[in-house]
Order: structure tokens, then C-alpha cells, then sequence
């Protein structure tokens, strides 16, 4: 382009019609202050989660400089281990608590340095859908102490509605490129550098809109499925009956094949090819990911940590797939094909 310099205001008008949008579907109580005026959800827009989660914190706590100490709930996401290099570099005293260790949620909140800058957490799991049943008690309690309270939600926003407190800021992911963060009235950041990047309002409200209408719950369907595959002995269920969970999704682990060549298998059956169909499918199968190492990719910040075994055969299947007819008995064959593979005789 002839003219390279960027229009000023165009992070803060794709903030305001997101917001418009996102005042009747939006993941927040129908308080007062919603009822009286979209304008008063303030929102602001980031190019995915590890974009939002750095702008978040890294702004606030130049804002704040003078608290040098930070929290974090660790063996949730990927996102905070990401978002944390900076804050150890800068010798912030960091307080760190295992979501495994956490039956005591005031205790902790109580043993916070008083001028501790902000804590951030999780509200569900990225791959398994898990929800974290401590997360609206912890949001709570820092916000009584008047401590920054940033909760990451994967998908648990698409579903469940929450008071956003005056010291919170919800960062929801949408897709890999789309993120938005709805902020208490008593936050105080200033913008890093979103403010001087290019944004393309349309896309960006296109893809949220996409994901609301895409993201649904089918708890009877999931565990119908699951049930299905309990019972032919194929694989396991990851989730035990008693979990906290949303149940967009199916999440089973079968011990003895590779989840990814299952899925190929699966996917080829539907005549899908692997762009289209790996939306609809997940894996944490080191294939699937170009050989990466899983290691890092998965065990290094999920606890309890998996185990190789889990991460080789682990599936996650939308509703999507769910819903077509004899699904689980295509994918049992599909199985069966794989294990008749496998064997040979001498």
C-alpha cells in the first residue's frame, strides 16, 4: 500500500461492536448496568489467547509497578505457562498453587501478599473440556481482596453465563485467532500493542458469530456415546461419572491403537479430508501434531500429568460426529480394522 499507517481507532470501534453483539450472548450476568446500556460491557478484542493473556497481564503490571508479586494456578492450560517468561525474567516473587491442591480456595487467597498484582487461572481444560469446580470461588475471594482475578475460559463461556466482578477480566477464547476479554469496572490496564495493529472488523465479528452458533450442549448424547464404547470394551472413558465438565464433546481413550491412525481411518469413511475433518475430531497423538513433542505440547502444565499411553490413544469427538447415525458402531469397526492390522500370524 502506498499510505502504510494504520487508522487509529480501529481497535476501539471493533471493541464496541463486539460488545453490541456479544450484550445479548455474552457470557455475563443480565444485570442492571447490561439491561440499562450495551456500552457499559467493555470488552477488548486480541488476536487469540496467548495475545490476550501477554497483553493482559504484561499491561497490568506496568500499571500496577509498584506490586511485585503474582499467582498462578498451575495444570490447567498451556496459555499461563506461556504467558509467565516475562514475570520470572523481572524477579517477581511468583505464588504458584497446583489446581490439585487447591480444596482450600480462602486459605490460599488469604496468604496472598496484600499487594499482590494479579492472579490467573483457568476455567476448563483446553482438551478434555474439564471444568474446574474452585474457579467462581477463587474470582470471588480475590476479588473481596481487591486483587486482579484473570480466569481463562477454552470453551466454558460458550455455556455458562457469570456475575463479572470489578476486578475480573473473562479471556475467552473463540478460535486460535479470535479472543475477547470482558472486564470489570475496577480494571486498570492500558493497551500494549493491539492499539497499533491492523483489524478486520468484519472477520472478526464473522468468527465470533460463527462460534455461537456452532458451540452446543448434548450432555445425554456425549455420555449415550461414551457408554457405547465402555461397553465393547474398544477403550475407556477419560471422565469418571462424577466430573465437572462441558459436555460439547466426547472424550475417550483407547490404550492399544494409535488415536491418530483411528482417526484417519474414521475420516475417510466419511469421505472427509484431514482440514475439515480434524475440526470435528481431536487427538493429542504425536502424529496428528507433524511429530511434535507432546511432551511440551500437553504434559509439561496438564496435571495430573498424562500418561504416554493416554496422550498415544486419547480421541475427542464433537457432536457433530456424534449425531451421525451409527456413528459408534462405524467407529468400533474402524477399530477393529486397525487391530486386524496390527496382527499377524507366522
Amino acid at each position: 500500500m502506498l499510505i502504510d499507517v494504520l487508522q487509529t481507532d480501529l481497535w476501539e470501534e471493533l471493541n464496541t461492536e463486539v460488545a453490541a453483539y456479544l450484550a445479548s450472548v455474552g457470557p455475563f450476568d443480565i444485570n442492571e448496568a447490561l439491561e440499562s446500556s450495551a456500552t457499559k460491557i467493555k470488552v477488548r478484542s486480541y488476536k487469540g489467547l496467548a495475545h490476550a493473556a501477554y497483553e493482559i497481564t504484561k499491561g497490568t503490571a506496568q500499571f500496577m509497578a509498584h506490586k511485585k508479586t503474582i499467582g498462578f494456578v498451575s495444570g490447567q492450560t498451556d496459555v499461563i505457562q506461556k504467558t509467565l517468561g516475562p514475570f520470572y525474567q523481572e524477579g517477581f516473587d511468583i505464588q504458584a498453587r497446583s489446581h490439585l491442591d487447591l480444596s482450600n480456595v480462602k486459605e490460599w487467597v488469604d496468604a496472598l501478599p496484600r499487594e499482590t498484582c494479579f492472579v490467573i487461572f483457568s476455567e476448563d481444560n483446553p482438551v478434555t473440556g474439564e471444568i474446574f469446580s474452585f474457579v467462581d470461588e477463587l474470582d470471588e475471594c480475590l476479588n473481596q481482596k481487591r486483587i486482579n482475578s484473570f480466569r481463562i475460559s477454552h470453551a466454558n463461556h460458550f455455556f455458562e453465563k457469570i456475575k463479572i466482578r470489578p476486578y475480573t477480566v473473562r479471556i475467552c477464547s473463540f478460535n486460535a485467532d479470535v479472543a475477547v476479554a470482558y472486564l470489570g469496572e475496577r480494571f486498570r490496564s492500558p493497551a500494549l500493542v493491539a492499539l497499533g495493529m491492523n483489524w478486520d472488523k468484519a472477520f472478526f465479528l464473522n468468527e465470533i458469530k460463527k462460534e455461537h452458533s456452532q458451540r452446543k450442549l448434548n450432555k445425554k448424547l456425549v455420555l449415550d456415546f461414551e457408554s457405547q464404547i465402555l461397553a465393547s470394551g474398544a477403550g475407556h472413558v477419560f471422565f469418571t461419572a462424577d466430573s465437572a465438565r462441558v459436555y460439547d464433546r466426547a472424550v475417550c481413550v483407547f490404550p492399544d491403537v494409535s488415536a491418530e491412525a483411528l482417526g484417519e481411518v474414521v475420516l475417510k469413511k466419511f469421505n472427509l479430508s484431514p482440514f475439515l475433518g480434524w475440526q470435528k475430531l481431536g487427538t493429542t497423538n504425536m502424529c496428528r501434531w507433524g511429530g511434535s513433542d507432546t511432551k511440551k505440547m500437553f504434559r509439561e502444565w496438564w496435571l495430573p500429568e498424562p500418561s504416554p499411553e493416554v496422550l498415544r490413544g486419547l480421541l475427542v469427538f464433537s457432536l457433530d460426529l456424534l449425531q451421525t447415525k451409527d456413528f459408534a458402531q462405524l467407529l468400533l469397526d474402524s477399530y477393529h480394522e486397525i487391530k486386524l492390522q496390527q496382527s499377524w500370524t507366522v
